[in-house]
């Protein structure tokens, strides 16, 4: 009993010490990246979002969720994050449940901190996406096959079902966190009594996934067939990954060596480490093959597979040093290291609203002027910052043209004396060629976003740019 009552303090401390941080700099990022794409779909009217998802990646439960909750709360970046921020904060309490049941107590506090002081982790947590979410859900899903059926065979594998349901249901990736649970039970020893129960939860997600079933398969073959906005990458990029789940490049050393060490010394009789270095490595060896036909390679996807680095890490920390006085000293280090280089202050450096401050002050006093967009996918971004609202009318009547706002300002570009266009670019790239048009002015909004004001050739009175 005192060690339980232990272990729920220890778990507290860690809960608390999470909700400190993960709500704490929420507004410190602008709205960037995809984090538009999401608002703006969870802010339209129930049919279109609909047909949205006939051309969508992710399954609609997180959009959903970002649905209800904008209908709550304001419509600002703080706000917006706050769900993806208490998931991240929730990952604890299974992920500690996980090591302790993998190791020990040490082992699962430690894995709890090496999670919470991690930037990338921390940059999830404040990103409106559905990855928090399905790391919460992942974690969730090995616990349960861990720990086993508990007082009730029936009960636990009904709730095995339902996390599974609701990975598949938040994203795509969530087939391949019960495939691999799969794996584990089929090849760790410890795990073969889990095989009936993981096997009727999976049959249960994929009936209940069903109804979504053709968008999956058409949305998989094209990506197949086409590949992603991904390239592949070289083999420095596993590298790269797992530096981005240890912080700094100094960290990483920190925490692999001891895990080297420990794997020569104890090879692979620790249930922990097998379990620990099959979750991390499968994903993160298996996907770097699989990206050289279907480019998938992105270390959001690989994102579930840092829970088995964590539990791999802290096992080789608290193993590493077997003198009962010295012990804790290569945990201290490694928890140390990575507390040292967590900066969740620190912005991203993507400033969108620099690019709408420079599209309304070329808009000043003539609404009339078509915007352009390039690549269309920027346009929610640019939304976010000029026409972030819920339920209002979108300012283009289709969201893959490059056109901005055809709705407020209709009728043909040509027709038009003068237009405002933003399009990404690198540093040395010319602004785009538009017949019949010139640019008059460019200005580098952004790092990699430019805004230029085209007026017609015949009314040219400057030097082109």
């Amino acid at each position: 009993m005192p060690s339980l009552t232990t272990d729920r303090r220890i778990l507290l401390g860690l809960l608390v010490l999470n909700a400190l941080l993960k709500f704490a700099w929420l507004h410190v990022n602008e709205l960037s990246g995809d984090e538009p794409f999401t608002v703006f779909w969870a802010t339209r009217p129930l049919g279109e979002f609909w047909e949205m998802l006939r051309t969508e990646n992710n399954p609609p439960l997180y959009f959903l969720l970002i649905k209800t909750w904008t209908g709550c709360v304001p419509l600002v970046e703080a706000w917006l994050r706050v769900p993806s921020a208490l998931f991240s904060v929730i990952t604890v309490w299974p992920l500690f449940l996980l090591a302790r049941r993998l190791g020990s107590s040490s082992m699962a506090t430690v894995t709890c901190l090496l999670f919470t002081l991690n930037n990338h982790q921390y940059a999830y947590a404040h990103e409106v996406r559905a990855y928090s979410l399905l790391l919460l859900l992942t974690t969730v899903a090995a616990w349960l096959v861990v720990r086993g059926p508990g007082g009730s065979a029936v009960r636990s594998t009904v709730m095995l079902a339902v996390v599974f349901t609701a990975l598949v249901w938040t994203h795509f990736f969530g087939w391949l966190v019960i495939g691999l649970l799969g794996v584990c039970v089929l090849s760790v020893p410890e795990l073969r009594d889990e095989r009936r129960r993981v096997l009727l939860a999976a049959i249960i997600a994929v009936v209940a996934f069903l109804p979504y079933g053709f968008i999956f398969f058409q949305r998989a073959g094209e990506s197949i067939a086409q590949g992603t906005w991904v390239n592949p990458h070289g083999a420095e990029e596993i590298w790269h990954m797992v530096r981005r789940w240890s912080n700094q490049p100094v960290v990483t050393l920190l925490l692999l060596l001891p895990l080297v060490l420990v794997l020569i010394r104890e090879r692979l009789r620790s249930y922990a480490l097998r379990f620990a270095l099959l979750w991390w490595l499968l994903p993160l060896l298996g996907l770097w093959l699989v990206q050289w036909w279907v480019p998938v390679y992105v270390d959001r996807y690989l994102l579930f597979a840092s829970i088995g680095f964590y539990l791999a890490a802290a096992h080789a920390l608290e193993a590493l040093v077997r003198t009962t006085r010295f012990h804790w000293a290569a945990a201290l280090i490694g928890v140390a290291g990575m507390a040292f280089t967590f900066t969740p202050w620190k912005d991203n450096e993507q400033h969108p609203s620099l690019v709408a401050e420079q599209v309304l002050t070329w808009q000043m006093g003539k609404e009339e002027v078509p915007i352009l967009v390039r690549p269309f996918y920027y346009k929610p971004v640019l939304w976010a910052q000029l026409d972030r609202a819920v339920d209002e009318p979108a300012p283009w009547s289709e969201a893959w043209t490059e056109r901005y706002n055809d709705v407020g300002v209709p009728g043909n570009l040509q027709a038009a004396e003068e237009f405002i266009f933003v399009y990404l670019t690198s540093a040395d790239t010319a602004a785009p060629v538009v017949e019949g048009f010139c640019p008059v002015e460019v200005v580098q909004a952004e790092r990699l976003v430019r805004v230029a004001r085209y007026v017609r050739t015949g009314m040219n009175r400057w030097p082109l740019l």
